[in-house]
């Protein structure tokens, strides 16, 4: 068995169950990004230390030169273009635990869904409780001290937001970057709706998260990446009887004291070591395009935004491309980029 550890309270949970609870040899991977954004190698390593685990850090900066190749062959192995930059180091991850002939990988899938994990649900929290009620008073308080001041995506910082808007998506789509002013398509495609389980806003998008949008697409990707590498991949938090026990929980429980998936930070108490179980800090397992690519070198950039490629009919690549500082791409544009590389690459391979 090989756990994949991203410095997290899910991936750390799993771990720290293994080492300390079940009294298993354990041992971990991680991708480890330079950028501060995504950078937990900190936490990574308390968790380490703590449960005594042995450690295999790969780290991105040694993997920029064959990145273009290497999202050759995944696209090829995937037979569709890599969603997000998440499943891209995913693959490096796998890679080295079969080097290392281990024959499973366990993860912590699942458990944003399940127990709230995403900075959209504190605003579908706020329209989804009763406003008189101490908790939602106590975790606004929470919310305005902690978590907002730290938001990337002015989108998020607005309480109010689903009680205004209870079915909007354009925090889903992004909408507010607009990136649609580079876009050369008359027509918006952006028309996907939710499924309606519950009235309940929170409760509606989490499952929508777990059974349509999120944790479908991560397993296609995850097991398509493991298989590639002769590896089973695992995901403990996708038990039915969990996620039947996660439902019953009453929608105010789920955050409290300003903590997202408060009830997983509770049940963790004396397992998960306290600087990460109680760290309200979410960066996710994720990387900046820059961590991938040398922006320094032109052929890159000139391979990317060349008018030849395909991509150009969709995407007003020269637009998007004079509207970039390449030394420091932000979040939604290194996604949008990400998007665009794939894209191509499946479209020539394919049409």
């Amino acid at each position: 068995l090989a756990f994949c550890l991203s410095g997290g309270i899910d991936s750390g949970s799993i771990v720290s169950i293994a080492s300390k609870v079940l009294g298993k040899k354990v041992d971990c991977f991680s991708i480890i990004d330079n950028d501060e954004k995504y950078n937990e190698y900190d936490n990574i390593k308390k968790i380490v230390k703590d449960c005594g685990v042995k450690h295999y850090p790969i780290f991105l900066k040694d993997k920029k030169d064959n990145f273009f190749s290497k999202i050759e062959e995944l696209i090829d192995y995937h037979d569709s273009p890599i969603s997000t930059i998440s499943y891209f180091i995913h693959a490096y991850l796998l890679e080295d635990i079969s080097s290392k002939k281990f024959k499973v990988s366990i993860s912590g899938t699942g458990a944003d869904e399940m127990y709230t994990g995403y900075h959209d649900h504190y605003l579908q929290y706020f329209a989804s409780v009763n406003y008189d009620n101490k908790i939602y008073k106590d975790n606004l308080t929470f919310w305005e001290q902690y978590i907002k001041p730290s938001l990337r995506n002015p989108a998020l910082t607005d309480k109010d937001f689903y009680k205004k808007n209870p079915k909007s998506m354009s925090n889903v789509f992004e909408k507010n970057f607009e990136l649609k002013e580079f876009s050369r398509m008359s027509k918006n495609y952006s028309s996907i709706k939710e499924k309606k389980f519950t009235e309940n806003i929170l409760r509606n998008r989490m499952l929508n998260e777990m059974f349509y949008e999120i944790v479908p697409i991560i397993l296609k990707h995850d097991d398509h990446n493991a298989m590639m590498n002769s590896v089973e991949n695992r995901s403990p938090f996708l038990d039915k009887e969990l996620l039947a026990f996660t439902c019953q929980i009453p929608t105010e429980f789920l955050i409290q004291n300003g903590f997202q998936k408060f009830i997983l930070r509770e049940s963790m108490k004396d397992i998960l070591i306290d600087s990460v179980r109680l760290d309200r800090k979410k960066r996710g397992f994720n990387a900046s395009i820059n961590s991938l690519i040398n922006f320094n070198e032109t052929k890159n950039i000139e391979n990317i935004f060349s008018k030849k490629n395909v991509i150009n009919e969709f995407v007003d690549l020269d637009k998007l491309k004079k509207s970039i500082d390449f030394s420091n791409i932000p979040n939604h544009i290194s996604k949008f980029l990400f998007s665009i590389i794939n894209s191509e690459i499946f479209l020539k391979k394919n049409f």
